[in-house]
């Protein structure tokens, strides 16, 4: 059974989608609105230019992040929103492996997306 409370969802490889998640958390809360953040965390790293091709690589394979657990269930909230940067032309990695394994789980779904390249 869904509470009424707001779960933010996100990844950030850079800081730049952690930023737009906590700013967001804190414009929900200053509205008196129950809010929790989930940052999805993997067993490995994706800092350094080592981490950007291997990001770059699992999304044109469409490879599977190894998350570690989450602190909370998406299921005990009303809405969850996700945050992902985009990584050639798709969700990061880590969102695109959480949507696959709790995508059934989420009662409503909002998103937000950063993208800091120098296209569109």
């Amino acid at each position: 059974m869904a509470n009424s409370g707001i779960l933010i969802v996100y990844f950030s490889r850079t800081g730049m989608t952690a930023q737009v998640a906590h700013e967001l958390r804190q414009a929900l809360l200053s509205r008196g609105v129950r809010c929790d953040l989930e940052s999805l965390e993997e067993a490995g790293t994706r800092r350094g230019i080592r981490g950007y091709l291997r990001s770059a690589l699992d999304s044109i394979l469409d490879r599977r992040a190894s998350l570690l657990p989450p602190d909370h269930d998406p299921a005990a909230y009303e809405l969850v929103v996700v945050g992902t940067p985009i990584w050639n032309a798709d969700v990061s990695t880590p969102i695109r492996t959480f949507l696959r394994t709790r995508g059934g789980q989420l009662p409503r779904l909002a998103w937000f997306l950063t993208y800091g390249g120098s296209g569109r």
